[in-house]
C-alpha cells in the first residue's frame, strides 16, 4: 500500500543548496526514518560541527555534488568534490554556491577501499553493480580523489566487483520500491517513478546507506 510515512532508509547527513542558500538538511533518525532538521539548525557552524564530529580516519568528511549548467550548444554536467575538514570549512564559510547542489557526509565503507553499489531499479527487477577503488582509502599520502572515486571517475581508478547472493539484491529492491511508493503517495498520485538509479554504500557493519 502507498504511504506518506517516511520510508525506512539510511542516509548520512545531507544538506541541499538551492539558489546559493541552505534549503534543507535531511538525516536518518534513531528510529530509522528520514527526517528534516529545523530551520534553526540550517547554519554553517552547525553543519561543520556535525560533519566533523566523527571524522573518518581517511581525512574525508564530506562530498559536494553539483550540476554545472549547459553551455551554448552543449550539455550540463555533474561535478563531485571530496572535501577534508579544511576544505569543508572553506566551502561552508567562504565559497559562493553558484549552482544548486547537495553536500553529504562521508561514511567509511566496509573494508579498506572505498566502494559504491549502484542499483538500477524498476518495479519488476533491480540490477546491482559494484565498483571498488584501487587505492587504500586510509593512505592519506595519496590524493583524496584517487582514494575515493568509483563510478563517477575514469575506469582506471576502480574495478568492478561481483554482488553475490540474493539477500542484498532483494533488500535493495524492497528499499527502492518503498521510495517509489512514498514519492507517489506524498505527491497525491501525481508522481510515479518507473526507473531509478541509486548509489549506495555499505558501512563498516555491512548496512546499506
Amino acid at each position: 500500500p502507498l504511504s506518506d510515512v517516511a520510508p525506512s532508509i539510511r542516509i548520512p547527513n545531507t544538506v541541499v543548496y538551492k539558489h546559493q542558500q541552505i534549503a534543507f538538511w535531511y538525516f536518518t533518525s534513531t528510529d530509522g526514518t528520514v527526517k528534516k532538521k529545523g530551520t534553526a539548525k540550517l547554519n554553517n557552524e552547525t553543519i561543520y560541527h556535525e560533519f566533523c564530529r566523527k571524522a573518518s580516519a581517511s581525512g574525508i568528511v564530506a562530498y559536494y555534488l553539483s550540476c554545472e549548467p549547459a553551455t551554448s550548444g552543449g550539455r550540463g554536467s555533474t561535478v563531485l568534490e571530496y572535501l577534508n575538514q579544511s576544505q569543508l570549512q572553506e566551502f561552508l564559510f567562504n565559497r559562493q554556491k553558484v549552482n544548486n547542489g547537495i553536500l553529504q557526509q562521508f561514511l567509511d565503507p566496509k573494508g579498506n577501499h572505498n566502494a559504491i553499489l549502484r542499483a538500477l531499479w524498476s518495479p519488476q527487477v533491480t540490477v546491482l553493480e559494484r565498483r571498488i577503488n584501487r587505492n587504500r582509502l586510509f593512505d592519506t599520502k595519496m590524493d583524496i580523489y584517487e582514494r575515493a572515486i568509483t563510478f563517477e571517475g575514469p575506469d582506471f581508478h576502480s574495478v568492478p566487483a561481483p554482488v553475490r547472493g540474493s539477500k542484498l539484491p532483494a533488500a535493495i529492491h524492497q528499499m527502492a520500491s518503498g521510495i517509489a511508493s512514498h514519492a507517489t503517495a506524498v505527491s497525491g498520485d501525481k508522481l510515479r517513478i518507473s526507473r531509478m538509479a541509486l548509489n549506495l554504500k555499505m558501512d563498516v557493519e555491512g548496512n546499506p546507506w
